[in-house]
């Protein structure tokens, strides 16, 4: 375990995983000023969420049933409502909303677990340090992270990020409440402000996102 996810391991207090620990970590690295804003932001911007998986223990608070169109494909517990989403054949899809889950032979549990925002995420929404950081490296708040930025800062919190997004976690089904994940469809200006309620995994792909609106909901299904 490199020293980026132990030092995540002291600012959180997780087990590396996302999932809260007393533990201490054996040392405590040195990091650079800006990398170290980095992990500040990245704590300060950070949520809490779960991870469904089929092993768990008491009531469901999801279902998993299908990826095909017109089908329903998941259905979840939020708040106290049960949200249905089922997939259309143009990467979009629709959600209703019951009172009663409808159960499949696929029900899943939830594990707590802490979600660490992407770059894009520290550099749209970070600090008045954050902006000034950028723009030391000729970079603005618009543009989106990629190989091209300046030094080894970024890149070191990349790999920290990819140790904790459960798109590389492994045996998760789906996230409830994770940051966005930067997409080629580059379609930030449409939900990247919105809050990101579900992702799914299983089968994938499609992976499938549903984002809360003020008036409802919008579907994603990325392809790659």
């Amino acid at each position: 375990m490199g020293y980026l996810l132990r030092f995540i391991k002291k600012l959180f207090g997780i087990d590396g995983t996302g999932n809260q620990s007393s533990g201490q970590a054996a040392s405590d690295p040195v990091l650079s000023p800006d990398l170290d804003l980095l992990h500040r932001e990245a704590k300060r911007l950070s949520r809490d969420g779960l991870l469904l998986h089929e092993e768990g223990e008491g009531e469901p608070i999801a279902y998993w049933h299908d990826l095909e169109p017109d089908e329903l494909c998941v259905g979840f517990r939020h708040g106290d409502r049960w949200l249905h989403v089922y997939l259309d054949d143009e990467e979009g899809g629709r959600v209703e909303s019951g009172t009663e889950p409808i159960r499949s032979d696929c029900p899943l549990h939830g594990e707590p677990y802490r979600f660490l925002p992407h770059l894009d995420t520290i550099f749209k929404q970070g600090s008045e340090a954050v902006e000034a950081f950028l723009a030391a490296n000729d970079w603005s708040r618009d543009d989106s992270y990629n190989d091209h930025f300046p030094g080894p800062t970024a890149a070191a919190y990349e790999r920290l990020w990819q140790e904790n997004c459960p798109l590389y976690v492994g045996e998760v089904e789906a996230a409830i409440g994770p940051f966005q994940m930067p997409w080629p469809d580059d379609d930030w200006d449409e939900v990247g402000g919105l809050n990101l309620v579900l992702w799914t995994f299983r089968d994938a792909e499609p992976w499938v996102e549903v984002y809360q609106t003020q008036g409802g909901w919008i579907v994603k299904q990325r392809i790659t």
